[in-house]
């Protein structure tokens, strides 16, 4: 483009501002402070046959140009950073080594973290789900950006830390600034969250199975050792798998278990109806610790199920179970 003999500001201005976007990208970006020398631009330029004497219109093509690259490239990362600091400002520790005890990890890991403030807790657990990653929950949000931002990268057992901040509030920061009762209900949302998933899961693994098996060639198509040969059909059908009760999924009708010989059906009627579109609450005569609880459609029963599943009833305070009935 420099090479045309196109001699005009409306041509030599663009082609700064290409120049501006080649430098930041493929040679300036990784400095914080590039020193851009202005001068030799415009001279290269000039020497080019452009015939711009307006040299501080280039510079701040140069300036605005870079700045705006600049911004697009860090815009998500900044606002993935943001939320973390204000919805969950602590950070979550990835890639450790999976073979080291939860004991020798978590010291190595206070260790290190307390360097950057006061560490409230430090979660690490050995499932499978959550094998290689711990979360360092501090008491403010400077010290976990600072934690974030200086060990990402540092390694820990010979292996280089990744950092970022927490999806979810820990459950030491909830009690911290919302105390006993929410801490609770953080709970119980959480455990709702979960079996909502895992239903979900359930539900799609059953689909894909039932489409398996209707497909030519599937399970129902094949005749079974015994009539094989024989040109009869199999006498029973193939078993359906059973999904546990936690994974079932949403409907309108409650499944209650280990209630307290104390809770009648006025005691359930009391917590169970506070929700939207309750129908009623049906015990089972002749049977201790269970019920039924029926809503007008499946919103209420979620909401219902989210706000009590684990939640302590009784003089014994012990959690009752709450599944959605199945179908």
């Amino acid at each position: 483009m420099l090479e045309s003999d196109n001699n005009d500001d409306r041509y030599a201005i663009p082609a700064v501002e290409m120049i501006a976007f080649l430098l930041d990208n493929c040679f300036l970006h990784s400095s914080p402070d590039p020193d851009i020398n202005y001068q030799k631009l415009f001279v290269s330029v000039q020497k080019f046959h452009f015939k711009s004497a307006n040299m501080s219109r280039m510079e701040a093509a140069i300036k605005i140009y870079a700045l705006l690259w600049r911004m697009d490239v860090i815009r998500g990362d900044a606002m993935k950073k943001l939320t973390g600091m204000m919805l969950h400002p602590y950070p979550k520790v990835r890639n450790l080594e999976e073979r080291i005890k939860i004991e020798p990890l978590k010291e190595a890991l206070t260790e290190i973290f307390s360097e950057y403030g006061n560490i409230i807790d430090i979660v690490a657990k050995t499932n499978l789900k959550a094998k290689g990653q711990a979360f360092i929950v501090f008491d403010n949000v400077d010290s976990a950006t600072r934690a974030i931002e200086e060990i990402n990268g540092f390694e820990l057992f010979e292996k280089p830390m990744v950092l970022d901040y927490a999806r979810t509030r820990s459950d030491a920061t909830v009690l911290k600034e919302r105390g006993e009762t929410e801490l609770e209900a953080h709970k119980r949302r959480r455990l709702a969250e979960k079996e909502r998933k895992q239903a979900q899961e359930a539900l799609e693994a059953q689909k894909k199975l039932k489409r398996g098996a209707a497909a030519p060639g599937g399970a129902e198509a094949r005749p079974s050792k015994v009539t094989r040969g024989a040109g009869l059909k199999p006498s029973t059908a193939a078993a359906a798998p059973v999904i546990p009760d936690e994974y079932l999924p949403p409907n309108k009708i409650l499944f209650l278990r280990e209630i307290p010989d104390t809770l009648d059906q006025d005691g359930l009627t009391a917590v169970f109806g506070r929700f939207e579109g309750f129908k009623e609450v049906r015990m089972v005569p002749g049977r201790k610790g269970i019920a039924f609880v029926e809503y007008e459609a499946e919103t209420g029963a979620i909401s219902a199920k989210e706000a009590t599943s684990g939640m302590p009833l009784g003089n014994n305070g012990k959690p009752i179970r709450v599944t959605y009935q199945r179908q």
